[in-house]
């Protein structure tokens, strides 16, 4: 099953006619919206709800949100007024996407998140979202809530972006009482939205099996992330110093840069003088996730205690912050032997991470569940060669650009490991084939199909 399907070729498969209405009359948006910034008597075109995103702390979310708000500030036909509702967190973290539309920050102190429990944050936004967001987007014409859920109390037509359904799939990594409450929110959300955006074909499927969902209203939108080519020739690293990239074998045969060990990291990785360990020089795999247990790090702590002996200098480098698995992961490590070789560096920058995306031998991501994996979008657009567990979304992703191993086959990562050790070859092919997939899916075409789904949602209001 392909994750890169249009809009009308999603309705020809579940038996609809093509869509006509992908763009709205000029003159008619026109007369509807005030300048670009201005407030309206009438309201935006499109809300966008972001009051749920904190910078930092809701993950893959933010990197889609973001990348898609960018995509869609860069699109000289968007011709649609646009009004952001988020907090102000938001503001300061991404103030080139507020410098382009109004935005409104909903009045809750920042500083009371770090004074209350996080729950307490929780639902003090849940409430805000049913009075003061229903308030202020009153007369827009659509809101689309990119965070999986659409209040109960609202006045605009809904967009909703439902990421995946793991309060349905997962129930055991969410309290009883926000369980509860999402296993009823969903339904409501799918059902009482215009169009429901997912962002892929395993989530869609979900959707409407799960939440009974009207097939005709879901659409397949896929994530996309930042093009790495567009970054400077010279990132400055976390020292401020300039790293000059030059090109040569990867350690398993793909091209990886040989700038020096930055500083940063150095002094992240417990490197003892009896370890035997130089990662400037020997391979390492990459696993950016939060240790969750559906995010089975403990696969990748196996492979590596599969592989030590044939393999003294293959480690791993964990980022993300802290999670429910980090203790256990760790005393596992320690039991195996093989603590010296697993590296857990926390949630990094970018410019950090777009480093050990580019000198990984490969990210694995053994996950059992995704509704899509951002993160190997990022590594294949750094040509990083991906190896990912046959579950959820991930396949679908891939294609035929990485390699796929059975959830929880120990057996089978190492063979894949081992595949890039030796064979420089087939290393070359799956970075070529990465980029190539990366490029299927980039901000511009996600921007575009959001897009084109605002304007069927307002022509269709027109016509009705």
């Amino acid at each position: 099953m392909t994750l890169l399907i249009t809009p009308n070729e999603h309705r020809a498969r579940i038996g609809l006619p093509r869509s006509t209405s992908t763009s709205i009359d000029g003159d008619l948006v026109e007369s509807e919206r005030g300048d670009r910034g201005a407030s309206s008597a009438k309201g935006a075109d499109v809300g966008i709800n972001l009051t749920w995103l904190s910078p930092g702390v809701v993950g893959g979310t933010e990197e889609h949100a973001v990348q898609l708000l960018r995509g869609l500030a860069s699109m000289p036909e968007m011709e649609l007024d646009v009004n952001l509702y988020a907090n102000k967190e938001f503001e300061q973290a991404y103030p080139d996407i507020c410098q382009h539309w109004k935005i409104q920050t909903m009045p809750w102190p920042g500083w009371l998140n770090k004074l209350v429990p996080r729950p307490v944050a929780k639902v003090a936004r849940v409430l805000f979202e049913n009075s003061w967001l229903a308030a202020v987007t009153r007369r827009d014409s659509v809101v689309h809530h990119l965070g999986g859920s659409v209040p109960l109390v609202r006045r605009a037509a809904a967009i909703v972006t439902i990421h995946d359904l793991q309060p349905m799939d997962l129930p055991q990594n969410f309290s009883a009482p926000k369980r509860l409450w999402l296993r009823w929110l969903l339904p409501h959300s799918a059902r009482s939205a215009s169009r429901t955006l997912c962002p892929s074909n395993f989530t869609a499927k979900r959707v409407e099996d799960c939440l009974g969902a009207d097939a005709s209203t879901i659409e397949v939108v896929p994530y996309s992330c930042h093009d790495p080519a567009e970054l400077p020739q010279n990132p400055v690293d976390a020292t401020g110093a300039n790293r000059q990239r030059q090109s040569e074998p990867r350690s398993g045969g793909g091209e990886r840069s040989t700038d020096q060990l930055p500083d940063w990291m150095r002094s992240n990785l417990d490197l003892s003088a009896n370890s035997g360990l130089d990662i400037e020089v020997d391979p390492f795999l990459l696993y950016p996730a939060i240790p969750y247990a559906h995010k089975r790090h403990i696969d990748i702590v196996e492979t590596i205690t599969l592989l030590a002996p044939e393999y003294p200098n293959l480690s791993v480098v964990f980022t993300g912050r802290e999670g429910p698995e980090t203790a256990a992961l760790k005393d596992r490590a320690e039991r195996l032997g093989v603590a010296d070789r697993i590296h857990f560096l926390g949630r990094v920058p970018a410019s950090q991470l777009d480093w050990l995306y580019r000198h990984a031998l490969a990210v694995i991501f053994p996950s059992s569940y995704e509704g899509f994996g951002n993160p190997v979008l990022e590594a294949m657009a750094r040509e990083c060669p991906v190896i990912v567990s046959s579950a959820g979304s991930l396949p679908e992703v891939v294609g035929d650009a990485g390699l796929v191993v059975e959830v929880g086959n120990i057996a089978e990562y190492a063979n894949a490991v081992t595949s890039l050790l030796e064979t420089p070859r087939m290393a070359r092919l799956l970075a070529a084939k990465a980029r190539a997939r990366f490029e299927e899916v980039d901000p511009g075409i996600t921007a575009a199909r959001t897009a084109a789904v605002y304007r069927d949602v307002l022509s269709s209001q027109v016509q009705a």
